[in-house]
């Protein structure tokens, strides 16, 4: 029969190695949500429409404060200039979430650029009605915020005498999509969100700012994790079967 002293003292020595692994694995996951807020990951590095060099703007509206906006009237600033990048043979544009790349916006639909344009620059935010919404990967909560099924914030419906009004900040709709062009009006993402922001990490991953690696952190740490356990386990039953010796 082995001592039952040495066997005691091989778990607590696993036992404290698996309290380490967890203090980092719980440090490597506090940096994560530090960045990331409530949203599932960090704002995409690559925001299209020139508001790349906006990132940390972009990733405090959408993941860290629902009632902060990006300024007023910021989509027509002369750097970003949202409507003179459209091109005059497109009949519509699409919008994507900033941080997993679903569809989120097209427009204009059922009205003219220019009438899409004045009502926007009336308002100060680019401004979307019902028709334009694609209402797989849009949720409006009861207190007016709009969000997307990924968690990003958007904006807010702000109904008015013509129906509902979505007030959307740019920022958090200049993201590039997921599975690339897609032409279909109404293409669903409401079951494969999670697996679309999985992908949009692995791919943002090598864009980081320097020092926020932590995603390829979280999962070196994983598997050390696991790898403790599976030996700790073998450790368990292999002095179980010696003290039945």
């Amino acid at each position: 029969m082995a001592p039952l002293g040495k066997a005691t003292s091989a778990l607590m020595v696993r036992e404290r190695d698996w309290h380490f692994l967890s203090m980092v694995a719980l440090g490597a996951s506090d940096r994560n949500s530090a960045l990331r807020g409530f949203c599932d990951a960090p704002v995409m590095q690559d925001l299209r429409f020139g508001t790349k060099a906006d990132w940390e703007l972009a990733n405090k509206i959408c993941c860290h404060n629902k009632k902060y906006a990006e300024p007023s009237g910021y989509f027509n600033n002369a750097n970003i200039n949202l409507f003179g990048q459209f091109q005059p043979e497109e009949k519509y544009h699409t919008f994507y979430d900033s941080v997993c790349g679903v569809p989120l916006f097209r427009a204009p639909i059922g009205r003219s650029m220019q009438e899409w344009y004045s009502e926007s620059l009336a308002h100060g935010w680019p401004s979307f009605r019902d028709a334009e919404v694609v209402r797989e990967n849009v949720v409006v909560e009861q207190d007016g915020e709009v969000r997307s099924v990924c968690g990003t914030h958007l904006g807010h419906n702000l109904p008015d005498n013509k129906g509902s009004r979505y007030c959307i900040d740019l920022v958090c709709i200049a993201g590039k999509p997921a599975l690339g062009p897609i032409q279909e009006p109404h293409f669903s993402m409401r079951g494969k969100a999670q697996e679309l922001v999985e992908t949009r990490v692995k791919a943002d991953v090598s864009l980081l700012p320097s020092g926020n690696y932590f995603f390829m952190g979280n999962i070196v740490v994983l598997l050390i994790a696991v790898i403790a356990i599976i030996l700790g386990l073998l450790i368990i039953n292999r002095t179980r079967r010696r003290s039945r010796m």
